[in-house]
């Protein structure tokens, strides 16, 4: 999922700058082509619409679109980013407890009867999930402290362990690793919360940069310049198809060039968009974005 959602903002990302590029590069051109067709059919007394000024606006759109998804991605990376240094913490106070907890164990089973089953509730084998064992701390830390738990008989006569001392050791790691694990919480839930918003920016962004091309190319063909139309919108991508055992595509469809729509740019033709730049690889759907 990461790596994916990467690449479709990658590519979004190149798309939209190709068309902020092109409605600014070509709006006086464009402008100056297609007027004078619509001059004759304006009302008297009526100004011509400002035709450089609505692509420039659109150019616009576009970026400010494309800013406040590279904006989100950031946000999104450098919670991630601290999520990871979080789950580090966790780890570390993980094995710092259970250390502890296998060392109490081992001093517990070594001078009394009975063993560690009082004190730890008949566990032997110390836990390995990090909130199961942060809850067996916990417990073994309560009674280590209360006086009113009851030391089992010792092994040999004046065996003891000094209980408070224990206590204390065992309190510190305990609460490391409490800290450690609500820290881990919070920093994902943010990055969920993150990660959503970044979705519907993703979403968002898609569908301006959907009818933005849609506008600039509609006026590229009304000036005549069908090739910057074509150059405008995103490439066509055919879709993935998994291949069956002798090579062949597993839904029975051909294997070839995909055949564009009437009037619509030929995905084999050249790797450019939008005055000669280098296009991201090409995307299906209506103008070559997909979810």
């Amino acid at each position: 999922m990461p790596v994916e959602l990467s690449t479709t903002i990658t590519r979004l990302l190149k798309d939209a700058a190709s068309a902020a590029h092109s409605g600014q590069v070509h709006a006086v051109h464009v402008a100056d082509l297609v007027a004078p067709r619509l001059a004759p059919l304006v009302p008297e007394g009526e100004p011509v619409p400002d035709l450089v000024a609505f692509q420039l606006t659109l150019a616009r759109l576009v970026e400010a679109e494309r800013e406040q998804l590279l904006e989100i991605d950031a946000t999104h990376v450098a919670e991630l980013t601290d999520a990871r240094e979080n789950r580090r913490l966790r780890d570390a106070a993980f094995d710092d407890l259970y250390d502890q907890l296998s060392a109490i164990q081992e001093a517990w089973n070594g001078v009394y009867v009975s063993g560690g089953s009082t004190l730890f509730d008949g566990v032997e084998l110390l836990p390995q999930d990090p909130v199961v064992l942060h809850r067996l701390g916990e417990r073994v830390h309560r009674r280590l402290a209360s006086a009113e738990f009851v030391e089992p008989e010792a092994r040999l006569a004046g065996q003891s362990l000094n209980r408070e001392a224990l206590a204390t050791e065992l309190a510190t790691r305990v609460d490391r690793l409490g800290t450690a694990l609500s820290g881990v919480s919070v920093e994902l839930k943010t990055a969920d919360e993150t990660l959503f918003a970044k979705q519907r920016a993703i979403d968002g962004c898609r569908r301006t940069l959907r009818f933005v091309a849609s506008c600039l190319a509609g006026l590229y063909g009304l000036a005549g310049l069908d090739d910057l139309a074509a150059k405008v919108l995103p490439k066509r991508r055919a879709p993935r198809r998994s291949t069956t055992e002798d090579g062949g595509p597993a839904d029975g469809t051909p294997d070839g060039p995909v055949t564009p729509p009437e009037g619509g740019p030929d995905p084999a033709a050249g790797d450019e968009t939008g005055d000669g730049a280098p296009s991201a690889p090409p995307l299906s759907g209506p103008l070559g974005i997909v979810s």
